[in-house]
């Protein structure tokens, strides 16, 4: 009997017999994805493949019957590629990930083995053939394996985790290099126990790199760690080989990691103990100084009291009643004054805060609720009157922009925004950025670019006033720019990074830039202005700029377009308290000083190009 796979009409049977050469055909299973249907034989008996499983001939029912035996059901990333049997009665299952091997069992049905060797990551393999001795050949194509199951591998060799690397966060500098040197001055893998390395107190931000010598499937040795005297458990199980800990108070700390290989099996623990210094303020000879100084004060103060004492004694009674009556009369004067000058302020931050509750609560929540409503409208009444419900949501929207705007402003006005300073990635910053504004620039026909030109795009600052102050950049670049495109670059110049926002709009006007940053100030005003808007975007974006402890410049042509350049230190321009915890930046004389003072138009400089990373969205 000869059996045919064919392409579109399933499996063929072409009996033996001369009298009855006529052929069957059995239509494909629904789970042999192709159009051809490879017939071939399992232990003597004709089946065909399909992804999850292996298929024969059910005589009773005329009709291809799934071998649940052999094929179990499996997520479809499993699927079955190929299958074969050899002499012992075994059958081999290649998976899209691994080979399983079936040996039939004294109770009629099979027990399954995995080697360990025969795992692979998904590939497409697609024949095997195993010789009488149980050697297996396997083919992918381009590769070819040979299995030899006699060979025994195993797999629980000991191994350990170590800690290979050890930088300071702030100035990325190697502080430990993964080698311990003991006292003969020799190199040995584990740190000696009586050896703590000592950091200075402004070397408390750290990164630790780790790694595992286990070099079955790599790609699945996870890690996990903890820093005693820090963390409180052991970290969950990850990948990841490093680890990063900011502003560890002084004390003493013991690193230690672990590694679990593909196969399941722990790893010796590494470890690594260190101790940070407190900083000079909270040393014990400052405190000796401290208590010095705070003797020496109380001992100069009580002999100049005595000495006030003794000479206010030997003064005429009458002069010294004389000088007290205008002494108190004086300080009477000034105590009402100064609670007149008290009950004013009080007043005025009353008045304040309550203008800002009431701007809060009068004007967002309406607003918020008119959106609402707006989004809800939109789905109950016809689309003819979706224009209506258009114009309601883009006039809501921006009156909300106005209002948060003069909040920011406020706030900045008054030295109360808080930033909270961290290591930020500056070009993954950006990217989203120009990701939200490509939609009003694509509206508008207007090309959007982001080149990096940096390897290191790392700064110390708050993500959250970055973003705002580069939204109002955006959104003007594109505001003012009707045809052309918008560039966003970002340049490495060492100590600083600088991030140019440049445009081919309409530009500015040479005698409008000292007063470009200036609050409600904008180059066309009054009702025949071309373009909204209500000139605060720049100046809370310069304003946010300063408060970081960068700088804002500006380059412009009119009829050419301009180019903004926002300059950001890489290093935190304050240090950062003990514990993580962030500190407000007042800054109020600066924000509150009068705006002629700055130097708004900063020198012509050429915008540089160099080779980097260019990303355009039409």
């Amino acid at each position: 009997t000869i059996w045919l796979g064919t392409k579109g009409q399933g499996l063929v049977i072409v009996p033996s017999e001369a009298s009855a050469r006529r052929m069957r055909s059995f239509h494909k299973p629904s789970d042999i994805p192709d159009d051809y249907v490879v017939a071939s034989t399992l232990l003597g008996k004709p089946v065909v493949a399909g992804v999850s499983g292996v298929y024969g001939i059910d005589a009773e029912v005329a009709d291809f019957v799934r071998l649940d035996e052999i094929s179990r059901p499996r997520p479809t990333r499993d699927s079955l590629l190929t299958f074969t049997s050899d002499d012992a009665g075994r059958i081999w299952l290649v998976m899209s990930d691994r080979v399983e091997i079936l040996q039939r069992r004294f109770d009629r049905g099979f027990e399954r083995a995995v080697p360990s060797v025969l795992r692979s990551s998904p590939a497409a393999l697609s024949r095997i053939f195993v010789e009488e001795s149980g050697v297996a050949w396997i083919s992918r194509g381009d590769e070819l394996f040979r299995y030899d199951p006699h060979v025994v591998k195993n797999y629980d060799n000991p191994y350990g985790a170590f800690v290979r690397k050890l930088t300071d966060l702030r100035t990325d500098s190697t502080l430990f290099g993964g080698n311990f040197q003991n006292e003969a001055g020799g190199f040995v893998g584990e740190q000696p126990p009586d050896k703590i390395f000592e950091f200075d107190y402004e070397l408390n931000n750290l990164r630790f790199e780790f790694a595992a010598p286990t070099y079955n499937a790599p790609e699945e040795t996870v890690f996990q760690y903890q820093l005693v005297g820090y963390d409180d458990q052991w970290s969950p199980w990850s990948r990841t080989n490093t680890a990063s800990y900011s502003s560890l108070p002084e004390g003493t700390y013991k690193f230690i990691v672990r590694a679990r290989n593909g196969f399941g099996y722990l790893s010796d623990t590494g470890a690594y103990s260190f101790h940070v210094l407190p900083p000079w303020y909270r040393t014990w000879w400052a405190f000796s100084l401290y208590l010095l100084g705070g003797i020496t004060f109380v001992t100069l103060s009580w002999k100049y009291v005595s000495m006030v004492k003794a000479q206010r004694r030997a003064e005429e009674q009458a002069r010294e009643l004389a000088r007290e009556r205008v002494i108190n009369e004086r300080l009477n004067e000034a105590n009402d004054q100064l609670q007149v000058a008290n009950v004013r302020l009080q007043e005025a931050v009353t008045l304040k805060d309550e203008f800002l509750a009431t701007t809060s609560h009068e004007l967002r929540t309406p607003i918020t609720a008119i959106l609402g409503y707006a989004s809800i409208l939109r789905e109950e009444i016809p689309g003819d009157y979706h224009e209506f419900v258009d114009i309601i949501e883009k006039s809501g929207h921006r009156l909300m922009s106005t209002l948060n705007s003069l909040l920011d402003l406020a706030k900045l006005r008054a030295g109360t925004m808080e930033v909270n300073n961290d290591v930020i990635d500056l070009a993954v910053l950006l990217d989203q950025i120009v990701e939200t504004h490509r939609p009003s620039a694509v509206a508008k026909d207007v090309t959007i670019k982001l080149r990096l030109e940096t390897n290191d795009p790392h700064a110390y600052s708050d993500e959250y006033a970055l973003t705002k102050a580069f939204d109002s950049l955006l959104n003007n670049a594109i505001k003012f720019t009707e045809q052309g495109s918008v560039e966003v670059s970002l340049v490495d110049e060492g100590d600083a990074l600088q991030v140019h926002v440049a445009d081919t709009g309409v530009g500015i006007d040479t005698k409008f830039l000292p007063a470009l940053f200036d609050e409600f100030r904008q180059e066309s005003g009054g009702l025949a202005r071309t373009h909204s808007g209500n000139g605060l975007g720049l100046a809370i974006a310069e304003r946010i700029v300063d408060l970081l402890g960068g700088s804002i410049e500006v380059q412009s042509e009119k009829g050419r377009g301009s180019t903004f350049t926002v300059i950001l230190p890489r290093q935190p321009a304050l240090a950062t308290r003990s514990g993580g915890e962030s500190h407000r930046l007042r800054s109020t004389d600066r924000l509150e000083r009068d705006s002629t003072e700055r130097p708004r138009v900063p020198p012509t400089r050429q915008n540089q190009q160099a080779p980097g990373f260019e990303k355009e969205l039409p």
